[in-house]
C-alpha cells in the first residue's frame, strides 16, 4: 500500500498515477484546491482494488478517464467530490469492470448533462 500526502499542489494532477500497474491499494490525501485538471489521474491501474481518496475537487474542470481502465477497482467513494465546475467527464469510469460499489451524492446531480458518456457500455 502506498500513502501519498502532499500539502501544496499546482493546477495539474493529470496522469499522476496512470499506468502504475504494481499498485493494488492506494490512499490519496492532497490539498488540491487549486487543481483544474485530473484527467487520467487513476487510469490504467489494472491491479488496483482499493482506492481511498480525499481530494478537494471544487476547481476541477476536467475528469476525463479519471478512473478509466482500472479494471480491478471494486469500490469507490466519491461522495466528497464537488463537481460544480467540472466541464468534461468523458469515460470517467470506462472499463471499470469490477466496480461493484460507487458512492456519490452531489456528483450524480452535476453529471446528468454528460452522464451518457461516463458509463460506456462495454462489449466483452
Amino acid at each position: 500500500m502506498y500513502l501519498v500526502s502532499i500539502q501544496k499542489m499546482h493546477k495539474r494532477m493529470d496522469y499522476m498515477f496512470r499506468s502504475m500497474i504494481a499498485l493494488t491499494s492506494l490512499n490519496v490525501n492532497f490539498n488540491s484546491k487549486n487543481v483544474e485538471n485530473m484527467e487520467f489521474m487513476f487510469s490504467d491501474l489494472t491491479l488496483l482494488k482499493n482506492l481511498n481518496i480525499k481530494l478537494d475537487t471544487r476547481n476541477v474542470k476536467t475528469m476525463n478517464y479519471m478512473f478509466g481502465l482500472s479494471t480491478s477497482l471494486i469500490s469507490l467513494n466519491l461522495s466528497s467530490f464537488d463537481t460544480h465546475n467540472v466541464e468534461i467527464m468523458r469515460y470517467m469510469f470506462d472499463c471499470c469492470y469490477s466496480l461493484e460499489e460507487l458512492m456519490f451524492l452531489v456528483l450524480i446531480l452535476q453529471m446528468l448533462k454528460i452522464l451518457k458518456v461516463c458509463f460506456i457500455p462495454v462489449i466483452q
